[in-house]
């Protein structure tokens, strides 16, 4: 803050000034010395004490004069340039004054010299964890910075405060559990005041030790917290305004690294960030935060990455738009943007097949607006969601391969052919098909018949006559007819179910490989379509 004549009157406003009038530049004060008639000059940068008696003799002012008064003085001071003066009672202890005026500026100084030592950190891009240095030095106490998720961003690291549980979890852990969180958001902490708020003094039924909260923000939304823990001093008078200083420097950080905290400021977005990063990975890590997310327990849960297609077709901040759009849209679904997608999450108490609802509006959203799903098979814990998240990946990019033209693709669809694709990175897959399909797809090349196609519907539909019958839409005398000669060129047995297991993958191989630039090595049969 500028201490120039403005301040001294913010100082002083609870006192009955009976006069302020600026005439001059309003200089900053650096010192205040008493006005006597012996001095022979005067600084603009000085605010005096005294009577108008003693400035008489540097009238006219050539430079900006800063005065007290404590006298009634003549109406014609009112209008001299360049004199800026405070007129204070006659009955007020000038001695005192002067005083409260000389403790205000060093305290405002000091006040400058951290600002312009943090605003060095920031300039020669130290990092936050040497903000929360100069913080700890400014404060004589621990601090802690967290993101919005109640992560640890930044701690004092030598010194932990043991017998307060709160502060040790932050500090051990590395973040909040969900019974602290949730003190936290029932005392509405993180909504204050429109989701922002200063410093203050805080006191819980959980922690041992008083607290200095407040928001750090962004743009004046909040994208993180800090405390300030009473353990090592009691809070001073002036520890307010230097959190609000330490607060505004880890809001330009923020502003600066972007990677700190998490922008769209949901907690669930963060926290499904860490779990899909690896950040988070450690079970009961995942489990604590995981209960910040709200979901019921023993429920099924889909993992699903939505490919956002051309996004010049969604308004505004494309992604997050989308996000907000998908959790309206499909009920149960926490959503977050993450590598340049749409992760969402979405829970259930039925199995997938029951609950095509949902699926058939996201299906209808996706085909209207050219976009593509994958799905993962269903996980039952958070542990496993990053897990799932690559199969949801996975999908997406064998659906691709595989030219499938569904907007939504499941995993379970293309798991086998996901263990085929690691299986060819070890080798053709020639050497894993079996040689009779092999013999099979060459008699049909050779004599113009389709038993290959015969014998996949037919393994397809769990070996039952009628179905395959009618999706061939032949007889069923014609297909067991080529049911036999299928036996006969191939020489094995269609009832061993391991033979038909083998058959069944051989088949899955020669579909993947005939999508995917012919891994097996020679021209194959288009069975499958």
């Amino acid at each position: 803050m500028k201490t120039d004549i403005n301040f001294i009157a913010q100082v002083l406003s609870h006192y009955q000034i009976s006069q302020i009038q600026i005439n001059g530049e309003c200089t900053d004060i650096r010192s205040i010395e008493f006005l006597t008639e012996t001095r022979t000059s005067i600084e603009p940068d000085v605010l005096y004490f005294g009577q108008s008696a003693a400035m008489k003799k540097y009238l006219p002012l050539q430079n900006t004069l800063n005065m007290i008064f404590q006298e009634d003085l003549p109406n014609d001071f009112m209008d001299i340039p360049n004199l800026n003066m405070i007129v204070l009672p006659r009955n007020l202890d000038f001695l005192s004054i002067f005083n409260e005026v000389q403790d205000a500026l060093i305290k405002e100084k000091k006040y400058n010299l951290w600002s312009y030592e943090l605003l060095a950190q920031l300039t020669h891009h130290e990092g936050i964890d040497s903000i929360v240095k100069i913080g700890y030095q400014m404060l004589g106490n621990p601090i802690c910075v967290t993101d919005l998720s109640y992560n640890t961003i930044a701690i004092t690291r030598d010194k932990n405060v043991d017998d307060d549980p709160v502060w040790n979890e932050l500090y051990t852990k590395g973040y909040s559990i969900y019974d602290t969180s949730s003190l936290y958001i029932n005392a509405d902490l993180y909504h204050f005041k429109g989701n922002s708020f200063p410093p203050f003094y805080w006191q819980d039924t959980v922690s041992k030790y008083r607290k200095i909260l407040c928001s750090i923000d962004v743009g004046n939304k909040p994208a993180g917290h800090l405390a300030v823990i009473e353990y090592e001093k009691p809070f001073g008078d002036d520890d307010i305004k230097l959190v609000s200083i330490l607060r505004e420097a880890l809001s330009a950080e923020f502003q600066i690294n972007k990677n700190i905290y998490s922008s769209d400021g949901t907690r669930h977005k963060s926290i499904l960030r860490d779990i899909l990063s690896g950040k988070t990975k450690d079970k009961e890590s995942i489990e604590d935060k995981g209960q910040l997310l709200k979901f019921p327990l023993n429920v099924d849960m889909y993992a699903i990455t939505i490919k956002p297609g051309d996004v010049s077709i969604i308004p505004g901040d494309s992604l997050e738009y989308l996000c907000n759009t998908l959790e309206n849209l499909i009920s149960n679904s926490k959503t977050v943007a993450y590598e340049g997608n749409v992760f969402m999450l979405v829970y259930c108490n039925k199995t997938r097949n029951l609950f095509k609802e949902d699926f058939q509006i996201l299906y209808k959203f996706l085909l209207e607006n050219k976009m593509k799903a994958g799905v993962s098979r269903c996980l039952y814990s958070l542990v496993d969601l990053r897990a799932h998240y690559l199969q949801s990946l996975h999908a997406l990019r064998l659906g691709k391969i595989l030219k499938d033209k569904n907007a939504i693709y499941f995993y379970e669809d293309y798991a086998i052919f996901h263990m085929m694709e690691a299986g060819s990175s070890q080798g053709k897959l020639q050497e894993y098909c079996h040689p009779s399909l092999l013999s099979l797809m060459d008699y049909d090349r050779q004599n113009n018949t389709s038993f290959t196609k015969t014998l996949y519907e037919f393994i397809k539909n769990s070996c039952s006559i009628a179905d395959t019958a009618n999706i061939l839409k032949i007889h069923r005398t014609s297909l067991i007819y080529r049911l036999e000669k299928i036996k006969e060129i191939m020489n094995v047995d269609l009832n061993d179910n391991n033979i038909l297991l083998l058959l069944h993958l051989s088949l899955k191989m020669v579909e993947y490989s005939d999508r995917n630039i012919n891994l097996l090595g020679f021209n194959t049969v288009n069975f499958y379509k």
